[in-house]
């Protein structure tokens, strides 16, 4: 029996664990979100540099609005222009007095009416300036399309109309004969308007005539109805010439787009004229 110990045998190798596969990103790598507190602070100094550079500029405009430089007045656009309206309507209404014994009674201004427009016409021109420097005013400002700039525009407009005829109405009136706008345009509807009446009694009697079968009764009617119809058409071709009047006396070529009463008035009056003349051309033939 030996005595050299027996060899011990290698322990056995642990056995491997199985690893998993690891996936490479197949995108790229979206950057880290910024630090908040770096955000924090982008924020708080911009908030601070605003309030440093634009709390200034307000309290400038704050403090010029009710500390106006000497020499300068804030003015009340609104409460001015409805002041120089109210006055250009008041001369306007009583120069209108004035005018209307023409077309309404037939009478011919006296030299003390025509004094009288004069007076009436200076006010019509201080109203007319005290617009035109609001408008000036607005234009300025860059306010001209406001509702105020709008409303100035139009009473502006139609002030210049009422001086237009009073300025005419002294300068080119030659008795029975009248300029301006007024004073034409009413007689010339007063005329369409009456004929109008004769007209229809005319197509009233249309039937028993041609019953009748006269021939001098139907020759005279008919020769009637085609008066009217060269009177309508005398009419509306004054009317229309009014209307390039006051282009031409305001120097504006569509005068549509401020809405005046009056103008809206003269285009409505010289339409329905041609109207009265077609009926009157029919009545015409019908007689023959």
């Amino acid at each position: 029996m030996s005595d050299t110990p027996a060899a011990v045998p290698p322990p056995n190798p642990a056995p491997a664990k199985a690893t998993r596969p690891v996936r490479k990103p197949t995108g790229a790598v979206p950057p880290p979100p910024p630090r908040p507190d770096k955000l924090k602070k982008t924020l708080v100094v911009s908030i601070v540099v605003g309030i440093a550079v634009l709390g200034p500029l307000a309290g400038m405009r704050i403090y010029r609005h009710f500390h106006p430089p000497k020499g300068t007045e804030i003015v009340d656009v609104n409460a001015e222009s409805t002041a120089a309206w109210r006055a250009a309507q008041g001369a306007r209404g009583e120069i209108e007095k004035i005018e209307k014994k023409v077309w309404d009674k037939n009478e011919a201004l006296t030299p003390e009416d025509n004094e009288r427009i004069k007076a009436e016409r200076k006010k019509l021109i201080d109203a007319e300036a005290s617009m035109k420097s609001l408008l000036d005013l607005l234009a300025k400002e860059r306010k001209e399309n406001s509702q105020d700039g709008t409303d100035i525009l139009r009473m502006w407009m139609e002030t210049k109309i009422w001086i237009l005829d009073a300025n005419d109405v002294l300068a080119e009136s030659k008795p029975p004969e009248y300029g301006g706008l007024y004073i034409p345009m009413y007689r010339a509807v007063m005329k369409w308007q009456s004929a109008l009446k004769e007209l229809k009694e005319l197509e009233s009697r249309r039937d028993a005539i041609l019953e009748k079968n006269d021939p001098a009764e139907r020759e005279k009617a008919s020769a009637r109805a085609k008066e009217l119809e060269e009177l309508f058409q005398a009419c509306s071709e004054k009317l229309q010439a009014l209307n390039v009047y006051v282009q031409q006396g305001t120097a504006r070529d569509n005068l549509s787009i401020y809405k005046l009463k009056d103008l809206e008035l003269l285009a409505e009056e010289a339409n329905q004229s041609m109207l009265a003349k077609g009926q009157a051309r029919t009545l015409k033939g019908q007689l023959r």
